[in-house]
């Protein structure tokens, strides 16, 4: 029984930590933006802001699960480039999902066997991983794509109703990781392994196949990810998919989910998405350099695990 560990289902205050201040912190950032710039509030760049968060608000939702129980996976962005890679390269779009799917499901029992079986450090596992992809993308597409016709353009390029479609699958996704976590005993593990691992195993639970599931859920995210940024570019590259490495912790972290397991939500991964997002917008308008964009970047996420205290938190 899970109450070994004393993790009731209502218990939403210890499990989430959604601050006030994780809340509100997107609307300040954006905010700032309207006064300090000029582009930020101007129709095309908020019709653009949705479509530009969708990625990466896919692949943090997919990343939180193994946060959750205690990992991590650092391999998502670059499994990203190489099913983009596959796809764009493959003789016919469908072999190409097909083969992206089985290179999604792989890579995640791969890194959930790696982590629970061999007991390999998560960090060190999906680097391994990381490592690997980096490899390979180059490998399968070794140049730039042109231009490529995929049904998924009108999937993910046209509006409804007047709304951008990326705006369903968003909805869609924070619909389906909020149900799995929140609404499920599924969810309920997921935090209890995180929480006490050794207390959930007692209890008759078996944590291995939890975990290798939040791995799994993590790499399909990249799937999702990639499938939606080949439909929107058209095309791809080797590397498409590295920002949203460092872009994914730094969102979950900014969130709120405590990188050390048992604490996190979906609505705090959203807000986190959303204020790095607004960040990484703004310092485009305000013509940053790349490369000092990453290097603010790092100090968030530094700043934000910087702040993840238990005693805070009361886990």
């Amino acid at each position: 029984m899970l109450s070994i560990i004393n993790f009731k289902t209502g218990d939403h205050r210890r499990r989430d930590a959604l601050s006030p201040f994780v809340i509100v912190l997107p609307l300040i950032i954006a905010i700032f933006l309207a006064v300090v710039t000029t582009g930020f509030l101007t129709g095309d760049n908020l019709a653009n802001l949705v479509p530009q968060a969708t990625p990466l608000l896919i692949l943090s939702l997919g990343l939180m699960f193994p946060v959750l129980t205690g990992g991590i996976d650092i391999s998502n962005g670059a499994l990203v480039s190489v099913v983009a890679a596959i796809m764009v390269s493959s003789s016919s779009q469908a072999l190409g999902i097909g083969a992206g799917l089985c290179v999604a499901l792989l890579t995640g029992l791969i890194n959930g066997i790696g982590v629970t079986v061999f007991r390999v450090h998560p960090i060190v596992m999906t680097l391994g991983m990381m490592i690997i992809f980096t490899g390979a993308a180059p490998l399968i597409l070794p140049d730039a794509a042109g231009q490529v016709q995929t049904f998924l353009a009108p999937l993910v390029r046209s509006t409804i109703f007047g709304f951008p479609v990326a705006i369903f699958w968003a909805g869609a996704a924070i619909f389906l990781a909020w149900g799995v976590i929140a609404r499920s005993s599924f969810g309920l593990r997921v935090y209890a392994v995180g929480a006490n691992d050794e207390a959930v195993w007692l209890s008759g639970i078996n944590s291995r196949k939890l975990v290798i599931a939040c791995y799994v859920i993590s790499s399909l995210s990249a799937m999702i990810a990639a499938m939606f940024i080949f439909g929107r570019v058209g095309s791809s590259t080797a590397n498409i998919g590295d920002p949203l490495i460092l872009n994914s912790i730094t969102a979950v972290a900014i969130g709120g989910v405590l990188l050390s397991g048992g604490v996190g939500s979906v609505a705090g991964v959203v807000c986190g998405v959303a204020a790095l997002t607004f960040i990484n917008n703004g310092m485009n308008h305000l013509s940053v350099d790349p490369f000092l964009q990453r290097v603010i970047t790092g100090i968030i996420l530094l700043g934000a695990i910087a702040f993840q205290k238990r005693e805070d938190i009361g886990v």
